[in-house]
């Protein structure tokens, strides 16, 4: 990998932190942190919302599911996290989701480090 291409870093930025808006309630907080490890960078994205249960999970980067909280909201295609998780791994990174429902969600973004 040579470098980041912004404008997709960004898209896969904008598609998780969108999730995590659209499939909460108002007034939730979502926080981004980034922390430099040996070899990799990992940026996480978190939120203090509804969490997803154990059948969400295993199918969140599946191409055009939309969860189980979203019958009640018509927008989005169910394509966005599988394209952040195709742009994460075109960079040499991986992704890894933390949830529970009732406590919140956690997507953690490592990506190498650029030499």
């Amino acid at each position: 990998m040579e470098q980041v291409d912004k404008r997709w870093f960004e898209r896969m930025l904008d598609n998780i932190i969108f999730n995590g808006i659209k499939h909460n309630p108002p007034h939730i907080t979502i926080k981004l942190s980034i922390s430099v490890e040996t070899e990799f960078i990992s940026i996480e994205v978190k939120d203090d919302g509804v969490g997803m249960d154990e059948s969400v999970l295993e199918n969140l980067f599946e191409r055009y599911y939309r969860g189980t909280n979203t019958s009640e909201k018509k927008e989005g295609s169910g394509l966005g996290m599988d394209i952040a998780k195709a742009i994460c791994e075109l960079h040499g990174g991986h992704i890894v989701v933390r949830s529970a429902p009732g406590v919140g969600t956690a997507i953690t973004m490592k990506l190498p480090i650029l030499r």
